[in-house]
């Protein structure tokens, strides 16, 4: 019953973190390049690799520092919980109700800057993604909380670790697919590319906007719950 329990607490988390939209451009505009494979398959160990030492830290520093949190799991202030609920959900509905614009809609509008992407080689790749992960924004907060669980799981140290790679990845899923997708059909996957940058163009904004939403409603069981993430009591 502990498995079960740890993974329907971690579900939401996952579900929360599966759209990145932003990234999974960066992984197709990589497969443009002389390198695609290389380079595209670099940016997501990057992305991975941080997000395993992160998850390591959180997971273990948790775990010394505070051990009741292993059957307890970890409580935050319920007047937190809400206010991360309300950020969350007034900024998520403020992003369902914008209407695309027509600009975004177009995968060819794309800055300069973006566009230098596809000279990136392998470990530039690497190196970029581990800074975009780094840098402060929403996948802190779910990947954090996927974390909790984890620490408060009361799993031997083993089956923590074993836990956060598998954790880890399934939020790499939507980075991983543009590859699949290369690797298999190489004379389709520009067109195929084409498509799905115009619909990440056009409502990357609206689901957003829903995951926000959704990590909202996170924070709102939390602080419900008088503040407790993970757990195993």
């Amino acid at each position: 019953m502990g498995v079960v329990r740890t993974l329907a607490q971690l579900l939401p988390w996952i579900l929360a973190g599966a759209f990145l939209p932003t990234w999974t451009s960066y992984v197709i505009l990589l497969l443009g390049t002389e390198r695609p494979l290389s380079t595209s398959s670099a940016y997501v160990m990057g992305n991975a690799t941080w997000r395993l030492i992160l998850g390591l830290s959180a997971v273990f520093i948790v775990s010394v520092a505070a051990p009741q949190t292993r059957t307890r799991g970890i409580d935050l202030p319920p007047w937190v919980a809400w206010l991360f609920a309300a950020m969350m959900i007034g900024l998520g509905l403020w992003l369902v109700m914008r209407s695309p614009t027509a600009k975004s809609a177009h995968p060819g509008s794309l800055p300069r800057w973006l566009k230098a992407f596809r000279r990136l080689p392998p470990w530039a790749a690497f190196g970029y993604a581990v800074y975009n992960c780094a840098m402060p924004g929403a996948q802190w907060v779910y990947f954090l909380g996927g974390t909790a669980v984890i620490a408060s799981s009361g799993f031997a140290w083993e089956w923590q670790i074993l836990l956060l790679a598998a954790f880890v990845a399934l939020l790499e899923v939507m980075l991983v697919t543009p590859i699949v997708i290369y690797y298999r059909r190489r004379e389709d996957a520009k067109a195929t590319f084409d498509r799905i940058e115009r619909w990440l163009g056009r409502h990357a904004a609206t689901v957003i906007g829903g995951v926000l939403v959704t990590i909202g409603g996170l924070f709102v069981w939390i602080a419900l719950n008088g503040g407790r993430i993970g757990g195993t009591g």
